[in-house]
């Protein structure tokens, strides 16, 4: 049987300063853009659904959740690191 790794670990919920790639519908995903997350929209229940992000021609837009992929930074690869040394 094969580990699936998106539902091993949690990620959490997007964050202020989140690098991501927008997926876009009709576009081919290399042409997907990379923006960074400037506002998060909890709802009524708290989870966040929905953030704003920022391009690189300082365009914003509110995008959901589910269209977005957060891209790993050096302060997730240090997380990561340390926690498989814990584990050792």
């Amino acid at each position: 049987m094969q580990v699936r790794g998106k539902w091993t670990t949690k990620k959490g919920p997007l964050k202020i300063d989140d690098i991501v790639i927008i997926k876009e519908d009709h576009v081919p995903p290399t042409k997907w853009r990379l923006g960074r997350v400037i506002k998060v929209h909890p709802g009524v229940d708290g989870e966040i659904r929905v953030v704003t992000v920022q391009i690189g021609s300082g365009t914003e837009m509110k995008r959901p959740t589910v269209k977005l992929c957060r891209l790993p930074t050096d302060r997730d690869i240090n997380v990561d690191a340390n926690e498989e040394l814990v584990e050792k």
